[in-house]
């Protein structure tokens, strides 16, 4: 018994690590770790919607009792179990949790690292694929939250990892290894689901519907399916169902409802939209990816390449042209803005929307539209082109036929997970998915990685670098101003004892304060009534004859507020005694400065 159970760990071992990958993922690990140690992730605070999250790791730590918040969208068990393991040795704690999404932002870089390496035979692309993903500023930013993103990006990569291995091998073991693992990740988001459907379709065909295939197609779609709607049966019995988390299928249900010309504007949008960042986030592979085409191609095909990616450049250029108020990057919404990483949730920029944030230069964001552009036009081309490849008798650049199921299997995920999104909600944080399935279809021509040249590794590299500088610079500065904004509230609520009902502290402090209120109200107002849009959420203390609040400049006419300034513009200070920094203008009440 022993015996088995040691080679049952041996293979398992020798799915994942290798010997020679041993430098490279230490590599990585190095790295990923001079990061997180860069931007300081310390602090007991939420950030973004993780208030709603961590309010379920704190319940099960201190009561034992699993409940989520009216907030949460997402089933979430399985991160709540994972966040709940890192709270075990000192209790719960905003710093583990964060930890706890460290590990498994690294984890997601080495999954990323053993799926490259499959598709490409090719360890140096392997280990850039994953430092594209490491210092991807949006995929850094939330791996320093407790947010759900994260999570479910390291478990669906994993996930499509073993699929592919268990299609391109029939491999039974590999399958229900990686259907397990998409069962965990429907129990963070419900599009875990995505990868076994994808899956079941491409076997399906591969082995032109035999039985053997139809049945374990059929078992994989509904073992991960039973697995959602039992957990929601759970929540349903037990009376703890948020009143958010049917809103996707609400969102969805109105998005069809608005009539085929509405549907088809909204997607040409939103598919733009998608096509810019994925366009920036894979530029160094796209532009390797068009000139190892165009090095191949007959003159024909070079022509029709070079003017496919003129139109699929120009189209966006024109369309960005013609926009009535942003023209730059950023244009989604959520992690990715004009001053770095993470919203900016408090009152009078978020809600009233005051010009008192700080935005990096207008040049900075001018050079990152152009590069989204051009990543537009290389990815729009490189998908026609894929497309056209797999016409049944189409001879592919290289000469051989596409017949791969790993090529079809992430084009049928990265398809079920883009094609919802499309018509209907989405942020930025939601194209992370796509990176990975996306750098497989650039590669899926293993000579393509071995004729990487020196100008497009050094471009790549460059890339990586400004990158990576980026992201723990944006996070750095995001973690900052959110310590000295939960300093300030600690202020008032410890020093001058004001009750939180009276403290408007942006998005996060009113979430975690005010949930049992929420909760109280589900039964009668619903969705808009008791939570409402973010908005609404932040206006909840006008209610409560709110006269504090928390704001990154003074509000004139206003209550009195605590602001937090730019360490740049004044020497940090003390909040109270002798040593304050206070402020009286006519109009005004007194308002205090936090530091940076």
């Amino acid at each position: 018994m022993r015996k088995k159970a040691g080679l049952i760990m041996a293979r398992l071992r020798g799915l994942l690590i290798r010997n020679d990958d041993i430098p490279f993922l230490l590599l990585l690990l190095v790295i990923w770790t001079g990061m997180a140690t860069a931007v300081n992730p310390l602090g007991e605070f939420p950030l973004n919607d993780d208030w709603s999250y961590t309010k379920a790791v704190k319940d099960l730590v201190e009561t034992q009792t699993f409940r989520l918040t009216d907030w949460t969208a997402v089933p979430l068990a399985a991160q709540i179990l994972w966040g709940y393991l890192f709270c075990i040795p000192y209790g719960f704690s905003f710093t583990a949790l964060r930890i706890s999404v460290l590990t498994l932002g690294l984890l997601g870089v080495f999954f990323t690292y053993w799926m490259m390496r499959e598709e490409t035979k090719d360890r140096t692309i392997a280990l850039t694929s994953a430092l594209l993903i490491a210092t991807n500023p949006i995929y850094f930013g939330l791996s320093n939250t407790f947010m759900t993103d994260v999570p479910f990006f390291s478990l669906g990569v994993l996930a499509c990892y073993l699929l592919i291995k268990g299609l391109r091998h029939d491999s039974l073991g590999y399958t229900a290894l990686g259907i397990i693992v998409s069962a965990a990740a429907t129990l963070v988001r419900q599009t875990g689901l995505i990868p076994p459907v994808a899956f079941a379709l491409v076997y399906i065909i591969q082995s032109r519907a035999t039985r053997k295939a139809t049945v374990i197609s059929l078992l994989s779609v509904s073992f991960v399916l039973a697995t959602l709607i039992g957990y929601e049966y759970y929540l349903k019995s037990s009376a703890e169902l948020p009143i958010q988390y049917n809103a996707p299928i609400q969102r969805l249900t109105t998005a069809l409802s608005g009539g085929i010309p509405l549907i088809l504007e909204t997607i040409f949008r939103k598919t733009f939209i998608a096509s810019t960042y994925l366009g920036l986030f894979l530029l160094p592979y796209l532009i390797h990816r068009a000139l190892a085409y165009l090095d191949q191609a007959d003159r024909r095909r070079r022509t029709l390449y070079c003017v496919t990616i003129a139109l699929a450049t120009g189209l966006p250029a024109a369309v960005v042209l013609a926009a009535k108020k942003t023209k730059l990057m950023p244009y989604s919404l959520n992690i990715l803005t004009r001053f770095g990483v993470g919203p900016e949730t408090l009152r009078d920029v978020y809600l009233l929307h005051l010009p008192n944030y700080p935005e990096l230069p207008s040049a900075f964001w001018l050079v990152v539209t152009l590069m989204a552009l051009v990543g537009s036009g290389l990815l729009l081309t490189h998908l026609v082109f894929l497309l056209l490849s797999l016409r049944p008798g189409f001879r592919r650049d290289d000469g051989e036929r596409a017949g791969d199921p790993a090529l079809y299997f992430v084009l049928a995920a990265a398809f079920f997970y883009f094609a919802p999104m499309s018509f209907s909600f989405f942020l930025d944080r939601y194209f992370l998915f796509l990176i990975p399935l996306l750098l497989v279809t650039i590669f899926r021509n293993r000579k393509h990685a071995l004729q990487y040249n020196r100008s497009s590794r050094a471009f790549l590299l460059l890339y990586i670098l400004a990158s990576g500088v980026f992201s723990v610079a944006a996070t750095h500065d995001y973690l900052a101003w959110n310590r000295a904004r939960w300093r300030a509230l600690d202020f008032l609520q410890s020093e001058l004892k004001i009750s939180p009902e009276r403290i408007d502290g942006g998005f996060e402090f009113n979430g975690w304060y005010f949930r049992p209120r929420l909760q109280s109200k589900r039964r009668t107002q619903g969705v808009v009534g008791a939570l409402g849009r973010v908005r609404g959420l932040l206006r909840r203390h006008r209610r409560v004859h709110e006269n504090q609040a928390v704001s990154f400049s003074p509000m004139v006419n206003r209550a009195r507020r605590v602001y937090i300034r730019d360490p740049q513009e004044w020497e940090k200070r003390r909040p109270d005694g002798d040593d304050g920094h206070r402020q009286k203008k006519r109009g005004r009440h007194p308002a205090f400065s936090f530091p940076l």
